[in-house]
């Protein structure tokens, strides 16, 4: 006779692929920041147009939100490791998403989303400290299913984008995106001391927050000379650098699409969101369907076919 005890551990083996310790809770914890991601970054563009941010003005911010977060990836290697990636997980996710969602709730001009812009620009940090407080104590065997996971988690939030287009249809857009913003500050909060509750600082964390009690200029001056020329010289990292720009140059395009399907194509607000719900559902359907297929051609190819 199978245990209760036993059955769901059976069910988390085969969901989690056993995933345990910060990587569990990560992956549990997740879906109280994408449920909310996926709505809030569509219906911006139209959110700001409402309180008067001309599409200069956007352009300006969203060119300025990737030039901060050059910026803030080069000191968030020192950072997380000086001050431990469970520390600086929780006081960077309560900056740069937090506060940040609380500002976007509140906003009434340009100069709102100015001050969200190098919040959230923060991001950067947090997402690095996380990865790292997340997968650091995890068997490399085991990382593959983080990673997919998240993925997984993270392409389906784009289907809870027509929710939104039912607020915009029922409310209005200032006041629906008010809610959804004020509703994500709320449920982020929530996971992220939920979160920061049950994880451990990493035994790399541990170590690498005594190596770095000090703060030395000139030897992370030294690193990053050491890593640019490491960069330089591997043609694997220039391939995948150029992929991440394609992506980064992709983002920045879609970023006006709520924009371009309403003034231009002339679809209503609040039919505009069926666009990414029906992305998302596609983006998921290949996943599971190409994903395998991928996989056996190897990376190499695979990088290129996609």
């Amino acid at each position: 006779m199978i245990k209760e005890g036993d059955e769901v551990n059976n069910l988390r083996q085969k969901l989690l692929g056993g995933l345990d310790g910060n990587a569990y809770y990560s992956i549990i914890m997740e879906p109280l920041w994408a449920v909310f991601g996926g709505m809030i970054f569509f219906y911006q563009p139209l959110y700001m147009k409402h309180l008067n941010v001309t599409e200069v003005q956007m352009g300006f911010l969203n060119s300025l939100a990737a030039t901060l977060a050059v910026i803030t990836s080069f000191i968030a290697g020192p950072i997380t490791d000086r001050f431990g990636r469970k520390r600086t997980t929780l006081v960077f996710d309560l900056i740069c998403w937090s506060m940040t969602m609380f500002v976007w709730a509140i906003s009434q001009n340009y100069w709102y989303f100015l001050l969200a812009v190098v919040l959230n620009s923060f991001n950067k940090i947090s997402y690095i400290s996380w990865t790292c407080l997340s997968i650091e104590d995890t068997e490399e065997d085991k990382r593959v299913y983080f990673f997919s996971l998240i993925m997984i988690i993270n392409l389906a939030s784009g289907i809870f984008a027509p929710l939104a287009g039912i607020l915009v249809e029922k409310i209005g857009v200032v006041n629906a995106m008010r809610l959804i913003y004020g509703l994500g500050c709320i449920s982020m909060t929530a996971m992220f001391f939920i979160r920061n509750k049950f994880v451990k600082e990493t035994g790399i964390g541990k170590r690498m927050m005594k190596e770095h009690s000090e703060f030395s200029v000139k030897d992370k001056i030294r690193d990053y000379k050491e890593a640019i020329v490491y960069f330089y010289n591997s043609k694997v990292t220039l391939l995948m650098f150029f992929i991440l720009l394609i992506g980064q140059l992709q983002m920045s395009f879609l970023y006006f699409q709520s924009v371009y399907l309403k003034d231009i194509i002339g679809i209503k607000e609040s039919l505009t969101s069926i666009v990414p719900g029906i992305s998302a559902v596609v983006n998921l359907m290949v996943y599971f369907v190409f994903m395998d297929k991928l996989r056996r051609v190897g990376d190499k190819k695979a990088y290129f076919m996609v």
